[in-house]
């Protein structure tokens, strides 16, 4: 984890191209073509996911376990979790 482009400012800005991209095309109504509100939104969101992300893989490494290992599991995992969460909540 010491390459370059694992450094927070790449992670940010990875961030805003897939809040850019996703801003264009997924969540773009007819009459606004870019809204700058959810972009906002979906680069806050992505960054922190992918620091939390970042966070683990550094923890799995220091610890001397395999970071890359982590990493798709963190990647996996956090949304898988995340989804879980959210039927439990809605469930009660």
């Amino acid at each position: 984890m010491t390459k370059r482009y694992f450094t927070t400012g790449f992670v940010y800005i990875y961030s805003l191209g897939i809040a850019a991209i996703d801003t264009l095309t997924l969540s773009r109504h007819r009459s606004d073509i870019f809204n700058f509100e959810v972009f906002s939104l979906r680069t806050v969101g992505i960054f922190s996911y992918w620091l939390i992300v970042k966070n683990i893989a550094g923890l799995a490494e220091r610890r001397g376990y395999s970071y890359k290992c982590a990493m798709i599991l963190s990647i996996c995992g956090l949304p898988a979790m995340a989804f879980l969460l959210s039927i439990i909540v809605l469930n009660r």
